[in-house]
Order: C-alpha cells, then sequence, then structure tokens
C-alpha cells in the first residue's frame, strides 16, 4: 500500500541518507579514467570515504578523507562548498562504501558523481602497485 511505501522510504532514508529504489544508477568510473581525472588539472573533487586507519595504510594524495561513517557531519558543508555541476570522483577501499556516499551526494543535488570501480584496491593492481593492499 502507499502508506506501507511511505514508510520503507522513511525507514531506508533514516538508516543509509537514502533510498536506494529512490536514486538513479550511480556512474562508476574504471581506474584508469580516474588516473586521467587525476592528471588533468581540471577542476575536480576527490573524496575518500574510508575511515582514517585505513587510509594511514594505503591512500592517493589529492584525495579528500571523508569517512562514510561520519557523513552526517560533511554532507551538508560539501553541499555548501561546492558547485553542484563540479565533477566528485568518491573511493573507499572496494567501491561499495562510495557507491554509498555517491547516491548521498547524488540525492543533495550534485550532478557530476563518480565512484571509483573497486576502490583503492583495484586502482593498486591496475595503476599504481606502489600503493599497499590489504
Amino acid at each position: 500500500t502507499q502508506s506501507t511505501w511511505g514508510l520503507c522510504k522513511a525507514v531506508c532514508v533514516g538508516m543509509f541518507g537514502f533510498c536506494p529504489t529512490i536514486v538513479r544508477r550511480v556512474q562508476s568510473i574504471a581506474p584508469r579514467q580516474l588516473k586521467a581525472a587525476l592528471e588533468s588539472g581540471a577542476t575536480a573533487h576527490f573524496i575518500d570515504v574510508r575511515e582514517p586507519q585505513e587510509v594511514s595504510i594505503a591512500h592517493i594524495d589529492k584525495f579528500k578523507v571523508f569517512p562514510l561513517s561520519q557523513s552526517s557531519t560533511w554532507v551538508e558543508k560539501l553541499a555548501q562548498s561546492i558547485s553542484p555541476s563540479d565533477p566528485i570522483y568518491v573511493m573507499c577501499h572496494h567501491g561499495m562504501r562510495s557507491m554509498r556516499a555517491c547516491q548521498l551526494l547524488e540525492t543533495r543535488g550534485f550532478k557530476q558523481v563518480h565512484n571509483v570501480d573497486g576502490g583503492i584496491d583495484k586502482y593498486s593492481v591496475e595503476i599504481d602497485p606502489s600503493i599497499p593492499r590489504y
């Protein structure tokens, strides 16, 4: 029923900050596309949603750390500080948390949000083996 659907959406948004059934599919990019974006010099924002202890093991310099677990403290600040049309590249360990973060950012009006497929682990394997795997 309509009221059950409303309750489901409310619970989903309350738990995850978004409802996957009402958010469009996130655009994923391959590690080679991320490498090109990092090297392009164009205006873009790079967000790592892993926890600080993970970032201390492996990181990419241009990425700013905004842990998904603390999204309630940074999403609105980000929405007020950058243009919704600026490209945003989001990364985590394997790509699942970053996908959730991308969906959350899209619900806040960001238009060019890109999930790094396979996260930093795949980037390490395909692009930069000097980045430790864990």
